[in-house]
């Protein structure tokens, strides 16, 4: 749909979600969304006012002084299409400005001596009871899909634990079918994510993942009822995409005949953010272009399938919260901070693997290369690489903080006399989700090989401590 244009206040604090969903229609299959727009002005904008003009052909931006004017290149061709369509024709969403800022990457020394930082839950972790029943099932159709190249790499992603991680994730589920539905396609997930963070994949090529994403969408967007035609091959992608992509479709239509309408609509809607923002990614990557913290924590929520991913989980869980509760903002802000942290600890144990072929897209990377104590300094804030990846420990610590407020907060309002029952019991599942999905993340996180990293002392401990 076209957005009209709009004055906005760079020093306001502006809600993406709300905003994403303001600008998305979901109907009759199709999605349209103006998240990516929004994202260009987030990133080009910091104490000026820009106007935000979308139309079927163009997104322009003019900032008013020559800050914002030299942060900024004009995006063009953004959407092509009207109303309910889902554009790819973008070759480039952003090409690196003239901001001063140089990338620093972390030398070999800093590196060889990061050290884990002792990241805790508040929350105790249980896995599945099923997990070992399911897992030898599982692993083998995420071998089919991931196509690997040899046997030792196979093993290695059974060793990674895939399946225990969503097990970790829903460890109450309603039916063993559900579970297998579910650690299918958060699994799909991750094997793609993969792909998307490696710049020299997915990771730096913005058209091949726009081009996915609107054969991902087209599969997501599909009428339930309606039968599914089989996905060939495709030139604009490689035979191995194309085949993991009709291995998502045979499950996905398995899938969501079960979902209601809403948690059906919640998950494709959210999955269209996160496609955007996975392309986000990709262009900045592509231009080496280094987003400040702010701008690098927007698209952070976006990028990550961990939001989709819950609701998976309240689909296994029997979950279906309504309209009005998804609204309350004490659910919104749960969500939020829950993903967050999950982010947060994820960029702690990944960082060391992403920045070793070449990949700065995680907080630690961002801070040491970018935040400086004050305008007119040139002298970093984090004087070692260890320094800002303690600081993302410490992040993640009040983010758990947070969520633990939320949780009692909602637990004591969901308790009164005046509450539905029913409803009463889907909250206190909704929030056990929550904090099982937070603490079950951390575990995996501490137990899988899929994160190497220099140092290993803190990586045992952690097990068996919240259990």
């Amino acid at each position: 749909m076209a957005v009209a244009q709009q004055f906005l206040s760079a020093r306001s604090t502006f809600n993406l979600q709300i905003y994403s969903n303001r600008c998305r229609n979901v109907r009759d299959g199709r999605i349209s969304s103006s998240c990516s727009s929004f994202l260009l002005w987030r990133l080009a904008t910091q104490q000026h006012v820009l106007q935000l003009s979308t139309s079927n052909k163009r997104c322009q931006s003019w900032a008013v002084n020559k800050a914002g004017r030299e942060r900024l290149n004009v995006c063009a061709n953004l959407y092509d299409g009207g109303p309910g369509t889902w554009s790819s024709s973008t070759s480039t969403i952003l090409k690196a400005a003239s901001t001063g800022r140089k990338l620093r990457m972390p030398s070999a020394e800093d590196l060889a001596r990061m050290q884990l930082p002792a990241l805790a839950s508040s929350f105790a972790w249980e896995v599945h009871p099923h997990y070992e029943g399911v897992k030898a099932a599982c692993d083998e159709w995420i071998e089919r899909v991931a196509q690997l190249p040899s046997a030792s790499a196979s093993r290695f992603l059974r060793d990674c634990l895939l399946p225990r991680l969503v097990c970790l994730f829903i460890p109450r589920a309603q039916s063993r079918r559900r579970l297998v539905q579910a650690i299918k396609i958060i699994a799909w997930l991750m094997i793609a994510d993969d792909d998307d963070d490696h710049p020299q994949l997915l990771g730096s090529d913005f058209d091949s993942t726009s081009h996915r994403a609107d054969r991902l969408m087209a599969i997501l967007t599909h009428p339930p009822s309606a039968a599914f035609d089989s996905i060939g091959a495709d030139p604009r992608l490689s035979t191995r995409c194309s085949k993991q992509l009709a291995a998502l479709a045979e499950v996905w239509q398995e899938t969501c005949t079960e979902m209601s309408p809403l948690v059906r609509t919640r998950f494709t809607s959210t999955m269209a953010d996160y496609l955007e923002g996975i392309k986000m990614q990709a262009a900045l990557r592509k231009n080496v272009f280094v987003p400040d913290v702010d701008s690098y924590m927007e698209i952070r929520h976006h990028a990550s399938f961990t939001v989709p991913a819950f609701i998976m989980v309240e689909y296994a869980s029997g979950i279906e919260l309504d309209q009005e509760t998804l609204q309350n903002p004490k659910v919104t802000e749960l969500c939020k901070k829950a993903v967050d942290y999950i982010s947060l600890c994820n960029d702690v144990f990944s960082c060391y693997k992403e920045i070793t072929i070449g990949d700065f897209f995680n907080l630690p990377s961002i801070l040491y290369s970018c935040d400086l104590p004050i305008a007119s300094s040139t002298k970093p804030l984090y004087t070692s690489f260890q320094d800002a990846v303690d600081h993302v420990a410490q992040l993640a610590k009040d983010l758990d903080a947070c969520c633990t407020s939320l949780i009692a907060s909602l637990k004591d309002d969901y308790s009164k006399p005046s509450i539905d029952p029913s409803s009463a019991h889907q909250m206190h599942a909704y929030v056990d989700v929550m904090a099982l999905g937070m603490s079950g993340a951390l575990a995996w996180f501490f137990e899988t090989p899929r994160y190497p990293q220099p140092c290993t002392q803190n990586r045992s401990s952690y097990i068996g401590h919240c259990n």
